[in-house]
């Protein structure tokens, strides 16, 4: 690597670090949060919080693509190789929580919008009882753990 771009590589890793722990705060924390409020049996609230969680899509979107271009460039930069077995953990787990979100996650919650805005307390109730958005909520959580140790620790290397 030239001299002149010894600095990339720090400052790559620290955007990659700096934005993928506001993309899983933001992520984890609103659905953790949501869960919690559609749990005390408030339409009116689920409904007003659902929507502001709704429209956290448009923030976190674009800080997760930023977020992997600079994990990209680093990798790229600092000479990690792209298929050591950690990385490949990771995208499969990657993988794996983004088919959960759009397949369970987004559906579930979507229903429990449409309950919340009808003033349902009841369907709300037994859409958290028997519907897949808890255990989705939960995965979620758990899938930005196992990558967040997957990266900090780098096992199978």
């Amino acid at each position: 690597m030239p001299s002149e771009l010894v600095w990339v590589v720090p400052f790559a890793k620290y955007a990659h670090v700096a934005t993928m722990f506001a993309a899983a705060t933001i992520q984890v924390g609103a659905d953790l949060y949501f869960l919690k409020v559609a749990e005390d049996g408030d339409a009116q609230t689920t409904a007003r919080l659902g929507h502001a969680v709704r429209r956290r899509g448009p923030i976190t979107g674009p800080i997760l693509e930023i977020g992997i271009a600079f994990g990209v460039i680093t990798a790229l930069i600092g000479g990690f190789n792209l298929l050591a077995p950690w990385l490949l953990a990771s995208y499969i787990v990657i993988a794996l929580g983004t088919v959960s979100v759009f397949r369970w996650a987004a559906p579930a919650f979507t229903a429990l919008l449409e309950a919340a805005d009808a003033g349902d307390d009841a369907r709300i109730a037994a859409l958290l009882a028997q519907g897949p958005y808890r255990p989705a909520a939960l995965a979620n959580a758990a899938m930005y753990a196992v990558v967040i140790f997957l990266m900090v620790v780098k096992p199978l290397s």
